[in-house]
């Protein structure tokens, strides 16, 4: 949250964020993520994600599936609009309970009503993220830049 204090409200043309997950993470070494077992200060971040978000503005948001209700609930409550999913297909399973996992996800999210764009990217993304290097600090976000482009006009990114 301290990222956007200070920030002017309708100031920022796009955000695409990787939060905590809120599911108590550790790596099989043991190591965890600071705060991923806490939802506090969930909603308020992204009540000021959307205060800093120009009008007619964009948020794509990963998300946890087994804790979609929490982040679906942040989200309305900011006023946000979901308006489409997005699913990163990874080459390898980065887990295995019932499935293999081998996919992140994330929600478009809409502030007010922006116009359609012209060439709309895909719903389905490959992934690049190495099977042997995945952190939370190395997510599949980074496959997401050039389709931020194609949702964000050039003056909303400026």
């Amino acid at each position: 949250m301290r990222r956007w204090r200070g920030r002017e409200p309708r100031s920022v043309g796009f955000v695409l964020t990787d939060p905590r997950y809120l599911l108590n993470y550790q790596d099989r070494s043991g190591r965890g993520v600071t705060n991923d077992d806490n939802s506090a200060w969930f909603a308020p971040a992204f009540a000021q994600i959307f205060d800093v978000l120009k009008p007619n503005s964009f948020c794509v948001s990963f998300y946890s599936w087994n804790k979609a209700d929490i982040f679906m609930t942040a989200w309305r409550a900011a006023a946000f609009r979901v308006v489409g999913h997005i699913v990163f297909r990874k080459q390898y399973s980065s887990s295995a309970r019932f499935l293999q996992y081998r996919h992140e996800q994330a929600y478009l999210l809409a502030k007010g009503y922006p116009d359609f764009p012209d060439q709309p990217p895909p719903d389905v993304i490959g992934c690049n993220t190495p099977a042997t290097g995945y952190t939370r600090r190395r997510s599949p976000s980074a496959s997401f830049g050039p389709s931020s482009r194609l949702l964000a006009s050039p003056e909303m990114l400026s």
